[in-house]
């Protein structure tokens, strides 16, 4: 999944973290290091399973260490810590912040919190929203439902130190999503082959960047970022005033190519205010350099190598507005409006989140894209267009801009019900 921003996403579907020790994994920088071995890596390869689990050959990992962040609060940028601090407010069963130990996202779909849990919070939390229990897997209470977000569907694993939530790809996907919570919980206890195991360049990367308070990592084919590039990852680690980065880039055999990871060290917006250095380690190139700790307000989320060459379009600015009616028990209609600002496709704009309801006069009653009044041949809803959607009062509605499939969706605007 891609991110704009961390830790702004870690409320709408779960959330990342890492630990570890690199000792007689890389075998000295040469080309026979390697081994299937995982337990040395960081914690979040502990909970990776191969990436057939989502039918891809490869995915991306991303891992927060919320504990070890809120050591160095005194330091951190004051917007990092707001949302550090805000974390456990869309994490059941946790507490406080001091309870969330770490975090992992793992590959699109499947987010892992740690930390002391309460179980019991937890579950009643889920049983509130009508999730059903499924039995346990590996020591997890199972549970399925429905949250009413943006992507509703859930499959969560309660344990006593972790809790694991998997939701779709898509608000169009349904597929069963037990078996990847499965297959993540049985990587967690050594029951399935892990994503590090049966990748040896992401098992070298891995143990390159070692334990950080952020962590990046993912592994690919040659040239799909890099040429010649068949793994890459960033590592953050904070230690009171100064924070440290580690930017990994593992080549193929007879590839390796220091300069352009040199290059893109030099232009990276993480690296400003540094001087950063890059050294080169068999198959291996890495890039080292420490700032500021408060000059960085947001959480570095991303890979070593290029950004999109594709150009992509400024969101609009757009004013709405919301007002909700109740009609009958427990349902309503929700009315937004376009109150003034840019003009926008109505292709280009989707409800998403819930729940919603059959409600008479409702110009949708499911998640959806924009079918409510427009101005023009071409449909563009424009000032005093509105929409009208069936809705429970429990509701938490979004506004979505979405482009085109190369730009990511953007959020414009969110509205939350009288219960929610």
């Amino acid at each position: 999944m891609e991110r704009r921003g961390l830790l702004a996403a870690l409320g709408s579907v779960g959330a990342s973290a890492v630990a570890g020790c690199t000792d007689g994994l890389l075998g000295g920088g040469s080309d026979d290091g390697g081994g299937e071995s995982t337990e040395d890596l960081p914690a979040v390869a502990t909970w990776a399973p191969e990436p057939a689990v989502y039918d891809q050959e490869g995915y991306a990992l991303v891992s927060v260490g919320a504990a070890d962040l809120h050591a160095d609060a005194d330091h951190l940028h004051p917007r990092v810590l707001e949302q550090l601090t805000e974390l456990p407010e869309s994490m059941p069963g946790f507490a406080s912040p001091g309870d969330v130990e770490r975090i992992h996202f793992v590959g699109p779909q499947a987010n892992v919190v740690t930390g002391g849990v309460d179980r019991e919070a937890a579950r009643s939390f889920y049983e509130d929203r009508a999730f059903e229990e499924q039995g346990t897997h590996a020591g997890y209470a199972v549970l399925t439902g429905n949250v009413g977000m943006i992507v509703p569907r859930r499959a969560v694993g309660i344990g006593d130190d972790a809790i694991v939530v998997v939701a779709p790809q898509s608000s169009d996907d349904d597929s069963d999503l037990r078996p990847i919570l499965e297959a993540v919980l049985d990587a967690r206890a050594g029951d399935r082959r892990r994503y590090a195991a049966s990748d040896q360049n992401l098992n070298r990367l891995l143990a390159d960047l070692g334990e950080g308070d952020v962590l990046t990592a993912r592994s690919h084919g040659p040239d799909q970022t890099i040429v010649g590039a068949v793994a890459e990852g960033l590592s953050t680690t904070v230690e009171g005033a100064e924070t440290h980065l580690r930017g990994t880039v593992v080549f193929a055999p007879d590839r390796r190519d220091a300069s352009a990871v040199e290059e893109w060290a030099n232009r990276a917006s993480v690296f400003e205010g540094s001087s950063p250095e890059t050294t080169t380690d068999g198959r291996i190139v890495r890039t080292t350099g420490t700032v500021q700790t408060d000059r960085l307000a947001e959480l570095p989320d991303e890979f070593p190598g290029p950004t999109s060459t594709a150009e992509e379009r400024p969101s609009p600015t757009v004013r709405w507005d919301f007002d909700y009616e109740p009609r009958g028990e427990r349902r309503g209609l929700l009315t937004v409006m376009h109150e003034g600002g840019d003009d926008v496709p109505a292709s280009e704009l989707f409800l998403r989140g819930g729940p919603f309801a059959d409600v008479e006069g409702a110009d949708r009653t499911t998640p959806g894209p924009w079918t409510g009044t427009t101005m023009g041949d071409e449909e563009w809803v424009t000032a005093a267009d509105q929409i009208v959607l069936g809705v429970r009062p429990s509701f938490e509605i979004e506004v979505v801009w979405q482009p085109d499939d190369d730009q990511p969706p953007e959020t414009l605007a969110r509205e939350t019900g009288p219960e929610y």
